[in-house]
């Protein structure tokens, strides 16, 4: 499988992109192969590679650098990258790009995901460091005042949100699935 692979990369230039996107996404295909499918012209082949736990990471920051559309997230969230380059990413003066899968990245610092709250208003950018394990419990009952009840959502379902805050969501006045959620919490925690 591994020289078919091989060889089939040699010819990339010549393949569709369906039979890229498949060498990008494969388990088999080497890491100097995924790192030269990181740089083609089909965005969704720099996509799926992005995705591919086996990239190099000095490919995965080059995409995460310059790939301005689909691969950028999934470079990130993928990728085994460390906290101190998560947090610049989350720090840069353009880091809307990045915040979201820097919230949602399972090595961000407690730190970077306070900053985050306190700097990005984005709904989409504020679930995930209310569903990231690693988020403090200030921040988290923080977010738990949200008006957004989505977000009041995924504050209740995190396992760190501080007991007391899990009970306040439990009696959420205006939103049964806020309120669903907590007591699930809650019980999963034996609160209940």
């Amino acid at each position: 499988m591994k020289r078919y692979i091989r060889s089939a990369i040699a010819s990339i230039h010549d393949e569709s992109g369906d039979t890229k996107r498949d060498l990008a996404k494969s388990d088999y295909t080497s890491a100097r192969d995924l790192a030269a499918l990181s740089q083609d012209s089909d965005r969704y082949v720099r996509r799926d590679v992005a995705s591919n736990p086996n990239l190099p990471l000095d490919a995965r920051k080059k995409l995460i650098e310059e790939d301005h559309e689909l691969a950028t997230f999934p470079a990130i969230y993928h990728g085994d990258l460390s906290p101190e380059y998560l947090d610049e990413l989350a720090r840069r003066s353009d880091g809307t790009r990045y915040a979201q899968a820097v919230a949602q990245h399972r090595n961000t610092r407690p730190e970077t995901l306070d900053w985050i709250a306190d700097n990005y208003n984005a709904s989409y950018v504020l679930s995930g460091v209310a569903g990231n394990k690693n988020t403090s419990p200030e921040t988290l009952a923080k977010l738990a005042t949200s008006r957004d009840y989505h977000l009041r959502q995924r504050v209740a379902y995190n396992p760190h949100t501080p007991i007391d805050v899990l009970k306040k969501l439990a009696k959420d006045r205006s939103s049964v699935q806020v309120r669903r959620v907590a007591n699930f919490t809650l019980e999963r925690l034996g609160e209940i």
